[in-house]
């Protein structure tokens, strides 16, 4: 396995599915879609030129589990017509083993020189299924590579796991990217590998095989990440820097910005509710944080407590744990739900939520200075 995966247990390379006596079964499970769709091909080649392809997606079949159990098993051993080996792919993974539940097991036991591949995103590693697939079959981690330091971090001591998986990706395509062109891109793209493949596409067309990309040609070409938009807003809000997040509000007004499943919004209304929502769930969540951190949780069971699905995310939850505003939390909150009222009682979005984001950051410089003439 490649440094990537490194994170599976026990994990097989995907070469075993196809060898006389290895597994037939493989899942493919994590938040890197990139990487996922990099496995699949590499299942697809092996396969051969004369294999067949069974593809199902989320939600398509209306069987009952027990009947989608046994068809998938009919076709697992099954060959088809004209010969040749059957990859079936099911791109639901998350939900067929809810469903099937430990009766999925069985299909570990089907050696017809066919494949079954379980594209998931959370695979509960102390299921039943998940635990022998991880010592029967193929099971690889395809996590994002982390992006380990924030903006309010300001110690770096090198490249972040995901700017040299950019720099990686972008010697596939024939260019170089700068060190400075990968943080910014990594800024621009967040750790969504799929999409910042699709980027480095782009700069590579434009800036020519063999040559080096720039941070000028991320600026000009790659799109601020809506994400990353709000992700900052928060930071700026939190860490009492009111112009800042003043100013990224202006830029989101005019450029438009995303919901939680990524659909681009520019209805200013529409974008001050998802504006709001995003302050009020990241308080939430680093409040509740800091509460159970105060107990003594930790761990995996704070992560389940938590509800985050992404381990990932843990990081920046403690980062972001010691933020000025958290000390305020519970006002700042009040705040958000006030803003929220009076957008939907018809204020104007921009002064809504203006002015919650100015009312919060200045009672951080205020707590700044009060402080700073305490301590003096």
């Amino acid at each position: 396995m490649s440094a990537g995966d490194k994170g599976s247990d026990k994990a097989r390379d995907v070469v075993a599915l196809f060898s006389g006596d290895g597994p037939a079964v493989a899942a493919f499970v994590g938040d890197e879609e990139l990487k996922k769709d990099d496995l699949l091909k590499q299942v697809l080649t092996l396969a051969g030129k004369d294999a067949s392809v069974l593809s199902f997606a989320p939600g398509e079949s209306g069987d009952k589990p027990n009947a989608e159990l046994a068809r998938l098993e009919a076709d697992l051993r099954s060959r088809p017509l004209f010969g040749g080996r059957k990859v079936i792919v099911v791109r639901d993974g998350d939900g067929f083993v809810k469903r099937c539940g430990a009766e999925a097991e069985r299909l570990l036991d089907v050696h017809c020189g066919n494949v079954l591949v379980l594209i998931a995103r959370q695979l509960d590693g102390r299921t039943a299924f998940a635990k022998a697939l991880q010592k029967r079959g193929v099971f690889v981690r395809c996590d994002r590579p982390k992006a380990e330091l924030s903006h309010f971090d300001l110690r770096r001591g090198g490249p972040s796991e995901l700017e040299v998986a950019l720099a990686a990706e972008a010697r596939k395509r024939g260019v170089a990217l700068s060190s400075a062109a990968a943080a910014e891109l990594a800024a621009r793209t967040g750790n969504d590998m799929l999409l910042a493949a699709g980027e480095l596409e782009k700069l590579a067309l434009y800036v020519g095989p063999g040559r080096e990309v720039s941070p000028a040609d991320v600026e000009q070409l790659v799109p601020q990440s809506a994400a990353l938009d709000q992700f900052r807003l928060f930071e700026e809000v939190a860490t009492g820097d009111a112009p800042a997040a003043l100013r990224r509000l202006r830029r989101i007004w005019t450029d438009g910005t995303s919901d939680r499943r990524g659909k681009r919004m520019t209805d200013v209304r529409g974008i001050a509710a998802v504006v709001i929502a995003l302050l009020a769930r990241r308080l939430e969540l680093l409040c509740r944080y800091r509460e159970l951190k105060a107990r003594g949780v930790a761990g995996p069971e704070l992560q389940q407590a938590l509800g985050v699905k992404n381990p990932g995310q843990m990081f920046f939850l403690d980062k972001e744990a010691s933020l000025p505003l958290l000390a305020r939390g519970t006002e700042a909150l009040r705040v958000l739900a006030t803003a929220d009222r009076g957008l939907k009682s018809g204020v104007e979005p921009e002064i809504a939520v203006e002015t919650a984001v100015a009312r919060m950051a200045s009672w951080v410089r205020g707590g700044s200075r009060s402080r700073g003439v305490a301590a003096s």
